[in-house]
């Protein structure tokens, strides 16, 4: 996964992650942004997965 600022500006936006793009200037070079986007992103993917399984 690429952790550049660009890279990382286009996983937050396709979170919809506003608050955090709000304050992006001020967060971007911080050690904790890659983890935290990638966290959501697994989080997310997790529960859509058991709400697909729940549905099936």
């Amino acid at each position: 996964m690429t952790t550049t600022p660009e890279a990382l500006m286009a996983r937050a936006k396709a979170l919809k992650l506003h608050g955090l793009l709000a304050h992006w200037e001020d967060v971007a070079s911080a050690d904790w942004v890659a983890p935290l986007i990638t966290w959501e992103e697994d989080e997310r993917a997790r529960r859509g997965l058991e709400r697909r399984l729940g549905n099936a």
